[in-house]
């Protein structure tokens, strides 16, 4: 443990202590109550949310963030979802978490889901969160980035970003259980 946390950043560090027991995504013989469609969905989230911020505080992140998510979406066009070839091109580039106000998504040695809401965490390498956080993410990134060449992404009916955000939030309450 005391080596996870050395990579982790101060309030994963936090959540992981207060939430105890890692991997832990069942309460009490109920069965998980995190899905894969709600880590999909909130690590789409914040994968939005962590371009986003780092577009506002330097521009010139977007050169890392591009390689984030061509990697990514490499493996999704590929079936590949091989969770450590992740966390190895997210952590080459400098990323070592996606945040959102429902969860946050460590991109360690020991990947981990921590479901800010119900106050729970999964450990990601089972290979239904593997795949749900790669293509969540994938798909967060490719929304916040700009199209090649720097301009805004022209998509049909194309959203502001805070649009866009209030959307992905409805949609990861929605996975809430």
């Amino acid at each position: 443990m005391k080596t996870l946390m050395r990579y982790v950043t101060p309030i994963v560090s936090t959540l992981l202590l207060a939430f105890g027991v890692v991997g832990c995504g069942t309460t009490s013989g109920t069965g998980p109550t995190i899905t894969p469609a709600r880590v999909e969905s909130v690590t789409r989230l914040a994968a939005y949310s962590t371009a986003k911020l780092a577009l506002a505080k330097d521009p010139k992140n977007i050169v890392t963030l591009t390689k984030v998510s061509n990697g990514l979406n490499e493996l999704v066009a590929s079936g590949n979802y091989d969770l450590a070839t992740a966390v190895t091109i997210a952590n080459a580039n400098g990323l070592g978490e996606l945040t959102s106000s429902e969860g946050q998504i460590a991109l360690t040695a020991l990947p981990v889901f921590i479901d800010l809401i119900a106050g729970e965490s999964v450990n990601l390498n089972d290979s239904q969160y593997a795949k749900a956080v790669i293509v969540g993410a994938a798909g967060g990134f490719k929304m916040a980035l700009p199209a090649a060449g720097g301009a805004p992404a022209a998509r049909v009916g194309a959203l502001t970003p805070a649009t866009e955000m209030r959307r992905l939030q409805k949609e990861a309450e929605a996975t809430r259980r």
